[in-house]
């Protein structure tokens, strides 16, 4: 049995200080390598756990792997975006992504974990919180954002990728 208050995560959620309506999507982007971030370290913590199983050990080990090519991925677009003429949205989407990220990080305190498919199920769960996180992202850009469809058309591809992998790490529960 895994007790997760031990693992002692020290996942920090950069507070923005937002005193203008409009923000750089940049910041966005850090939002979000963020949580990919605090997904990583937690898995991370499981592999390192002697006390878990091979098993629980292994599937964290490809689940943090998994979480660090989304971390690339976010510090590739904050590059590029970066680059670019700076595309500004509205600060409410920025406020409403970080509220979420909070709310999923406290999410985070488990009681117990015993199983490999407790732990995919786990997965599974923060998984799809992301891609709600990813759609609420996509109906604050459609409602509050004149810019660049290109833009939209990124979170599409994000939202796609957080349902594969969701339905990839599903295919183990059966």
């Amino acid at each position: 049995m895994l007790m997760f208050f031990s693992l002692n995560i020290k996942c920090k959620i950069k507070r923005i200080e937002l005193s203008r309506v409009n923000v750089s999507v940049v910041l966005l982007f850090e939002q979000l390598r963020t949580l990919e971030e605090c997904f990583a370290l937690l898995y991370k913590s499981l592999s390192e756990l002697e006390e878990n199983s091979k098993a629980l050990q292994n599937i964290s080990k490809v689940l943090m792997r998994e979480e660090e090519r989304h971390i690339t991925l976010y510090e590739n677009l904050m590059a590029e975006y970066k680059n670019k003429n700076t595309i500004m949205i509205n600060k409410d989407i920025l406020v409403r992504v970080e509220y979420n990220i909070i709310m999923l990080k406290q999410g985070m305190n488990l009681n117990t974990l015993n199983s490999p498919k407790e732990l995919i199920s786990l997965a599974i769960n923060y998984e799809n919180k992301s891609a709600f996180l990813l759609q609420e992202i996509m109906t604050f850009l459609k409602e509050n954002t004149n810019e660049a469809k290109d833009l939209f058309a990124v979170f599409e591809i994000l939202l796609a990728e957080e349902k594969k992998h969701a339905d990839n790490l599903s295919i183990f529960l059966n």
